[in-house]
């Protein structure tokens, strides 16, 4: 399983566990969905997507085009619960 679950300090310094089905995993950070975000039926569709891919190691740039749907997740979710967080906050 492409879960992730680890301590997040926030810049302002609040601290929160959150776990992640990560995305993608580079040298200094990793991005993924937010599982506390989502309800179950959400987390379900994240984890049939992206609970067995490997995350890749580049995070592509924004580009304003994004087929959501090629992934298996909507656009919703995405929005919902995609996050990054720099490994120098993680503990």
């Amino acid at each position: 399983m492409n879960t992730y679950t680890f301590k997040y300090t926030k810049k302002n310094g609040e601290t929160s566990t959150r776990t992640v089905v990560l995305v993608h995993d580079t040298a200094s950070k990793v991005t993924g969905f937010d599982l506390s975000k989502l309800t179950p039926e959400e987390q379900k569709k994240v984890l049939n997507a992206f609970g067995n891919k490997i995350p890749s190691t580049e995070i592509p740039p924004k580009t304003g085009m994004f087929d959501y749907d090629a992934t298996g997740v909507e656009k919703e979710i995405w929005t919902k619960a995609y996050r990054m967080f720099d490994k120098a906050s993680i503990k």
